[in-house]
């Protein structure tokens, strides 16, 4: 693990899709707000670190446990399946934000990647989905 102890911030979902591959392996990302929660290019989200195998968010002894608590975050999906979505968006279209929004929909609601030849394109990705 990094142990990457930097202090937490708050980022859009556009900004973390759209430097995924720069994000830090062993991160989680977390979501602000209610069920259903909506995926859009300015939701608010959080990268935080993995700070070593034997510590998870959900542990006491997580550093960013008060940040989580203060900004009613909740875990939603690790790092490197919000980079397995990106980049399998990627290899099938140019990467456009509103692809990548609809393939992290798509994944979050169905636990899969999207196949965008299969999906009629929407006229906005501003949709409801699932929380797993």
């Amino acid at each position: 693990m990094d142990g990457d102890l930097r202090p937490p911030r708050l980022r859009s979902l556009e900004d973390v899709l759209r430097h995924a591959a720069r994000l830090s392996h062993y991160g989680d990302l977390f979501v602000q707000g209610r069920r259903p929660w909506k995926v859009t290019r300015d939701a608010v989200v959080a990268v935080l670190p993995k700070v070593s195998k034997d510590i998870t968010w959900e542990d006491k002894e997580y550093p960013h446990r008060r940040f989580i608590r203060e900004n009613k975050l909740r875990y939603l999906i690790d790092v490197p399946a919000v980079q397995d979505v990106v980049s399998n968006a990627r290899a099938q279209r140019r990467g456009s934000m509103d692809d990548l929004t609809l393939a992290f929909d798509y994944y979050i609601g169905h636990d899969a990647f999207i196949a965008f030849e299969e999906i009629p394109r929407p006229a906005s990705s501003k949709r409801s989905v699932r929380q797993r």
